[in-house]
């Protein structure tokens, strides 16, 4: 993994320049360019900013802030909405159930076609979500090694 110094040094090779060309845009001695790229200091904010405009680049990239994939992004956001629906169903499947053992309380009614549904509200949506944390867990390991 590249750091500050690194990065500095390629961007400022990439453009053809050399520590006392950057030094002379910046207003800086060639030392502090030096420095910056062995990693014995680091330029402030200002001077980030300045650096950036100079390599036309933002300041996340010259930091080596990676930019959040938009499909990943969209693959979370997607998930987060799906285990929220197979919660919902969860909790009315619950609610399906209490209600249909209070008819067979108080009316001695029971549906055996409700009593299913409320099976497979109740226990079909945590095994979902059991079987998409597992499979995530699996590529999350993958990218670890």
């Amino acid at each position: 993994m590249e750091n500050f110094g690194e990065r500095l040094a390629t961007l400022r090779k990439e453009r053809g320049l050399s520590q006392e060309d950057l030094a002379e845009k910046l207003q800086l001695t060639r030392q502090t360019i030096s420095k910056w790229e062995t990693g014995a200091s680091t330029p402030d904010l200002e001077l980030l900013v300045q650096l950036a405009e100079v390599f036309d680049v933002s300041v996340d990239s010259l930091l080596g802030v990676k930019a959040p994939d938009k499909k990943t992004a969209e693959k979370t956001s997607f998930l987060t909405i799906f285990c929220i629906s197979q919660l919902v169903i969860f909790v009315a499947g619950v609610a399906l159930y209490i209600s249909e053992a209070w008819m067979l309380m108080k009316f001695g009614s029971y549906n055996l076609l409700i009593d299913y549904a409320c099976l497979v509200m109740i226990f079909f949506p945590p095994l979902i979500i059991l079987f998409i944390a597992i499979a995530r867990y699996k590529a999350w390991r993958k990218t670890k090694k």
